[in-house]
């Protein structure tokens, strides 16, 4: 009876592998096609999977994006300290015909702020065809070159900065969106014709190999009310490259044969996936790597938050460090949360006398939320608070009381 009971639960077991290589069929060595598909599947889900374990990295350490690839290997990989850490061909940026280019981007007080990744057929035309591309924004291009796929990355990322710049121009200038591009670029002091909220490229209207076209939308007394933004390829790397469209409210339509419209598709994250790829984070296996439990943070560059600033108070000079004329700047690191708000302040360095005061002002400011795949989340940042004698307001201007940005 003991033997029997053994060969039908092997009978079962081998019936059970059988079924699931039927339904997940390995690629035919003898068919190219079909190798090189499996390989861009591969490559896709790694692309995904070292974003989503890189934002694991970033919530729990809370020191910002890892700065290599090794970093987000497994417990046992040298120099390994990730939370949802990849396999360890991926941790190496070699997997499936595949090479995979980790970059960390700006770094700030020891805080990696952004990255890319890119992914490559080690072998074009036999270990793959596509290209695929993906920041810190999580959303992943794909091209028939690395070029292609990395110019719609940051074409979209420009997008997202122009919305971040445009709504910020309206809560500061309180007069609407821009009218103009150039509205919102560098000038010699921030003010209404050049506020500072953009980089001179991007104001000019040029940037990543696209053109970005600004129209502004009807006036309502003297107040843009809309906006709308073209984005297209001045020379399109590859037939079919992408044309972008958006709008005041923030989504993106794509198009692959002219100009964006909303007609067209919406942009989504995860890119133009083919049909039937798994959108979501696998791990190697197969089995879900999930984004990381509670709120989600991520490092934003300060440069960049300060554009999202709605509410900005002003802080009073202390009485006894303008009588000692003390001045300096108050470095404060910041935990913004998904409403916009300060959730904690900690003070990295600055002058005692002046500390409480940037606190105090700080601790009142109000931003945009941050928008990850469409979901608030938790910001990191950096602030300096800047006290420079014959500036700030004195004692009797009202502490607390909102005063403009500029």
């Amino acid at each position: 009876m003991k033997h029997l009971l053994r060969a039908l639960f092997l009978s079962a077991c081998m019936v059970c592998i059988v079924t699931a290589r039927a339904q997940n069929p390995p690629a035919n060595p003898s068919d190219p096609a079909a190798l090189m598909e499996a390989n861009e599947e591969e490559a896709f889900s790694g692309v995904s999977r070292i974003f989503w374990s890189s934002l694991a990295y970033s919530t729990k350490l809370k020191n910002g994006y890892p700065p290599a690839l090794r970093n987000l290997g497994p417990s046992d990989h040298p120099d390994s300290n990730a939370i949802n850490p990849i396999d360890p061909e991926l941790a190496r940026g070699v997997k499936s015909g595949y090479s995979f280019t980790y970059t960390p981007g700006k770094i700030t007080r020891g805080m990696v702020l952004t990255f890319t990744v890119q992914a490559d057929p080690i072998e074009p035309g036999k270990t793959g065809r596509k290209h695929f591309y993906v920041d810190e924004s999580g959303y992943i291009r794909r091209g028939a070159s690395a070029k292609a796929a990395a110019n719609e990355g940051l074409a979209l990322a420009a997008l997202r900065a122009l919305e971040s710049a445009c709504i910020a121009y309206a809560a500061l200038y309180k007069s609407g969106f821009p009218s103009t591009l150039s509205q919102l670029g560098p000038g010699d002091k921030p003010n209404a014709d050049a506020a500072g909220l953009i980089d001179r490229e991007l104001a000019y209207g040029a940037k990543a190999g696209y053109s970005f076209s600004y129209s502004p939308g009807p006036v309502a007394g003297t107040m843009v009310t809309t906006f709308a933004v073209q984005a297209d390829p001045i020379t399109p790397e590859e037939p079919g490259q992408n044309h972008f469209y958006m709008d005041q409210s923030g989504a993106i339509w794509a198009n692959q044969t002219a100009a964006a419209g909303p007609a067209n598709s919406l942009v989504k994250p995860w890119g133009d996936r083919p049909p039937g790829w798994n959108p979501g984070p696998t791990s190697a296996s197969g089995s879900e790597v999930s984004a990381p439990a509670g709120p989600v943070r991520i490092p934003v560059a300060p440069g960049v938050q300060e554009a999202k600033i709605l509410n900005k108070v002003l802080p009073v000079y202390p009485p006894l460090a303008r009588q000692a004329r003390i001045s300096g700047t108050v470095q404060l690191r910041a935990l913004i949360s998904k409403e916009g708000t300060i959730e904690e302040l900690e003070v990295i360095s600055g002058p005692p006398l002046l500390i409480q005061s940037a606190i105090t002002a700080v601790q009142q400011w109000r931003y945009q939320r941050t928008l990850l795949l469409g979901e608030p989340v938790e910001v990191e940042t950096f602030i300096d608070v800047i006290f420079t004698l014959g500036v700030n307001p004195p004692p009797s201007a009202s502490p607390g009381k909102p005063q403009s940005l500029r």
